[in-house]
C-alpha cells in the first residue's frame, strides 16, 4: 500500500524492500530479518509473501511444517511486531505463493513436483481468527489439478489477482522452468466466476 515492492529471499531468510513497481528498482532501508525464520530450511523457507491491506505481511514457509503437518508462517504487522501462525495444509503439496482475496482471506498456490508427479492446487485461507489474535488460520481447497486433468501444469510458483470493475476477477498463475529442459514456464489466466467466501 505504500508503493514499495517487497521480495522474499531464502537461504538467509529475509525480505528486501525496493521503491516503486517498475524498473529500475531502488533498494530501500535495511533487510527485514526475523528470528523465527532461523528454524526454516535454507531452501524451504519464505517462498510465499502476501501484503495485506493494512500493510502487514503474511510470510509463509515452503517446507517447515509442524509435527501435525500445518504450514508455518509469520504475521508481520505494519509496526514490525511479529508472531507465528499456522495455516491448514493441502496434503502432499507445498505452498509457493499467496495473494489477498479480501480483507480477511488469502489465496495460496501450492505445488507438488516430485519428478514423477506434477500437480498444483489453490486454497483459500481464513485469516479472521488470526487477525483477531489467534494463531490458527483454517483453509479449504478450491482447486487441484495435475497432468491429464485438462489444465496446463508444471512447477507452479506464482499467483496474482486482478480485479476488473463489473467483470469477474482474474487469477494469473505462473510456473518456473528453473532453466531445465524437463520443465516449462507457463502463464495461466483464470476467471473467478463463483463467490469464494460463501457456501459454494
Amino acid at each position: 500500500p505504500d508503493g514499495r515492492t517487497l521480495v522474499s529471499l531464502e537461504q538467509q531468510h529475509r525480505i528486501l524492500a525496493f521503491s516503486g513497481h517498475g524498473a529500475p528498482l531502488t533498494p530501500m532501508g535495511e533487510p527485514l530479518y526475523r528470528t523465527d525464520t532461523m528454524a526454516w530450511p535454507p531452501n524451504g523457507g519464505g517462498e510465499a509473501l502476501a501484503v495485506l491491506g493494512d500493510g502487514s505481511l503474511v510470510w509463509i514457509a515452503e517446507n517447515a511444517p509442524t509435527a501435525d503437518g500445518a504450514i508455518t508462517a509469520l504475521l508481520v504487522a505494519a509496526d514490525g511486531r511479529t508472531r507465528p501462525i499456522l495455516i491448514d495444509p493441502v496434503d502432499g503439496f507445498a505452498p509457493t505463493d499467496a495473494v489477498p482475496w479480501d480483507e480477511t482471506h488469502l489465496l495460496v498456490l501450492h505445488r507438488r513436483y516430485t519428478g514423477a508427479e506434477t500437480a498444483a492446487a489453490i486454497s483459500i485461507v481464513d485469516l479472521a481468527p488470526v487477525l483477531a489474535g489467534g494463531n490458527a488460520a483454517p483453509a479449504r481447497l478450491l482447486a487441484r489439478w495435475g497432468r491429464g486433468d485438462g489444465w496446463p501444469v508444471d512447477n507452479m510458483e506464482g499467483i496474482a489477482l486482478v480485479r476488473r470493475p463489473g467483470k469477474p476477477p482474474i487469477l494469473y498463475l505462473v510456473s518456473d522452468d528453473n532453466f531445465s529442459a524437463a520443465q516449462r514456464s507457463l502463464l495461466l489466466q483464470l476467471e473467478v466466476i463463483s463467490p469464494l467466501t460463501g457456501a459454494q
